[in-house]
C-alpha cells in the first residue's frame, strides 16, 4: 500500500494537497457560473433546499445534467482514486454546489454510490479557508442506512481539514460521518463532490449511480 492509502484506511479518509492546480478550479467555478447564468434571477434557478435533513441553509444545486464538466472530473479522476484505494473503481456519482454565507453541511454519512469519496473545494469568493471535517470512527454495518444528520459531531472524536481552492479529502462516505459544523465565512464557496463503488464489491450494483447506460456506440463512413 502508499501512504495514502494506508491512512486512507487507517482514519477513513486521506487529505490530497494541491490536487488540482488552482488555475484549473478557477477556471472550472468560471465555466459553472456561465452554466448558471450571470443575474441572480438566473442562478436563482438552481436554488434547492432548505433540506431538513443536510442543508438547512438553501444553496445552489448542480447536478451532473446541468453541469456535465462535473463527469469529466468523476471519469477523470478515477485512476486517483484507485491508487488511493487499491481498488478497481467504477464511477457513480458526481455533484457540484456553491453554499451561501452562514451554510453549514451538517454531520451525516452518505448512500451507497458514495463507497469511496472525494470532497473538492473549487473556490472561496473571500478567500476565507472553510473546515471540513471527518470522524474517523467507522460506522457500524447495521448503521450504515440510517439516514439521520446532526448539528455537530455529538461524543464522536473529529478532524479538521482546511482546504484551499484545489486541495481534496478522498474519505469513505458511506462509512464515516462528515460534514462543515461552521457557518460558512465567505459570502460563497464552491464546491465539487465525487464518488465511486469497488468494481467488485457490495456495492457495485451503484455504478454510475444506477443510471441505464446508453447503448455500445456505432459508427458508420460511406
Amino acid at each position: 500500500m502508499t501512504d495514502e492509502s494506508e491512512e486512507y484506511y487507517a482514519n477513513g479518509f486521506v487529505c490530497l494537497p494541491e490536487l488540482m492546480p488552482v488555475q484549473v478550479v478557477s477556471t472550472l467555478t468560471s465555466i459553472m457560473q456561465l452554466a448558471m447564468g450571470n443575474t441572480l434571477e438566473s442562478q436563482r434557478k438552481f436554488l434547492s433546499g432548505p433540506d431538513e435533513l443536510l442543508l438547512p441553509v438553501p444553496s445552489y444545486e448542480l447536478p451532473p445534467t446541468s453541469f456535465p464538466f462535473s463527469y469529466g472530473f468523476l471519469w477523470g479522476l478515477t485512476p486517483i482514486m484507485e491508487k488511493v484505494t487499491q481498488k478497481k473503481l467504477l464511477p457513480a456519482y458526481a455533484w457540484s454546489r456553491v453554499y451561501p454565507k452562514g451554510a453549514k453541511c451538517v454531520v451525516h454519512n452518505d448512500r451507497e454510490s458514495n463507497e469511496h469519496s472525494l470532497n473538492l473545494t473549487l473556490a472561496y469568493s473571500d478567500d476565507i479557508i472553510w473546515d471540513f471535517c471527518v470522524a474517523p470512527g467507522r460506522i457500524a454495518d447495521n448503521n450504515l442506512d440510517h439516514r439521520t444528520a446532526y448539528e455537530d459531531f455529538g461524543d464522536l472524536d473529529y478532524v479538521r481539514t482546511k482546504m484551499k481552492p484545489g486541495d481534496a479529502v478522498a474519505y469513505q462516505g458511506q462509512r464515516h460521518f462528515h460534514g462543515r459544523i461552521e457557518p460558512n465565512p465567505n459570502a460563497w464557496s464552491a464546491h465539487m463532490f465525487l464518488g465511486w463503488v469497488d468494481r467488485d464489491g457490495p456495492q457495485k450494483d451503484h455504478a454510475f449511480d444506477k443510471f441505464a447506460l446508453p447503448p455500445p456506440a456505432q459508427f458508420y463512413f460511406d
